[in-house]
């Protein structure tokens, strides 16, 4: 039985995502690509304050998410998650793979 090869995470795609902290998002996914990472360790990541407000943080990560989905389909990449609540897990998966 052949193993697929995985594609590279998609590091070349990061600058062209116009928000800093989504494009740490991205960084950090594409670092543990294949495997994932949490909501709680993605917004520590992007916003170190997070847990001040983590309601604040929370949303501004899902938005984060958008905004790296909206650059990363048209180059053939999705961000995935297991849900929409503050206890989902994150990965990136190439659209069809």
């Amino acid at each position: 039985m052949a193993v697929k090869k995985l594609a590279p995470p998609p590091y070349h795609l990061i600058s062209k995502v116009k928000d800093d902290r989504a494009s740490e998002a991205l960084d950090a996914l594409c670092v543990v690509y294949p495997g994932s990472l949490s909501a709680k360790q993605l917004m520590r990541r992007v916003d170190p304050s997070w847990q001040t407000n983590r309601v604040i943080s929370f949303a501004s990560l899902c938005n984060q998410f958008i905004k790296i989905n909206q650059v990363l389909k048209v180059k053939g990449w999705q961000a995935e998650r297991t849900d929409g609540t503050p206890d989902a897990n994150y990965w990136l998966s190439p659209i069809g793979g």
